[in-house]
């Protein structure tokens, strides 16, 4: 399926950024690794949008918990 991401405005810690990281770990996980999170816990540290935690979800993690920098902002985008 498709993932929708909800970005913070300009904001200037990044958060209105998808990473190239989190796009290649995303990616990673949805075709070659299901399996590394599948039933498993998830935590994603400084997730700014939050997409590797979003895919682990898809791919039937247990729990996810995505975390980043506690500004208003930032985590209302998380939600």
């Amino acid at each position: 399926g498709q993932v929708r991401l909800s970005l913070a405005t300009r904001h200037s810690l990044w958060g209105h950024l998808v990473w190239n990281a989190a796009r290649v770990m995303a990616r990673y996980i949805e075709a070659s690794e299901p399996s590394l999170v599948h039933g498993k816990r998830v935590l994603e540290l400084g997730a700014g949008a939050g997409l590797p935690s979003l895919v682990s979800a898809l791919e039937g993690a247990r729990l996810v918990v995505a975390t980043d920098y506690p500004d208003d902002t930032l985590l209302s985008a998380l939600r």
